[in-house]
């Protein structure tokens, strides 16, 4: 429980001081981030120290999707996966769709591991 509230805190303060350094505006002023599995696949070769942020990122947007569904995703579907199964995982997804956004892999992620929940269709 402690190592996914410190990635949660991690990821927070990581995107807040991205949002700063390159913000991405839309109309109503609100600051959007997205990353590509290009930036991911990259971080994930140079090593753990590189992709540390990236990797904050997916654990906590796995969470809040979990909290905001109500869908355990780290246990749907028989049995308990590791974070690195899940890195894994998006290593091969964004490898096989390396222009599709992190969010989008994390989509299919959880629609996979919770096949039930349409949200995350």
């Amino acid at each position: 429980m402690r190592r996914i509230f410190f990635a949660l805190l991690l990821s927070i303060a990581w995107l807040d001081a991205h949002a700063q350094s390159s913000p991405n505006e839309n109309r109503e002023g609100v600051t959007i981030i997205s990353f590509n599995c290009g930036d991911w696949v990259t971080q994930r070769q140079e090593g753990p120290a590189q992709s540390i942020k990236l990797r904050g990122y997916v654990v906590g947007y796995i969470n809040g999707l979990a909290i905001g569904r109500g869908a355990d995703l780290w246990r749907a579907n028989g049995g308990v996966l590791s974070q690195d199964q899940v890195f894994l995982w998006i290593d091969n997804w964004c490898k096989e769709n390396p222009l599709e956004t992190l969010d989008r892999a994390i989509f299919q992620f959880a629609r996979l591991r919770s096949e039930k929940y349409s949200e995350f269709k």
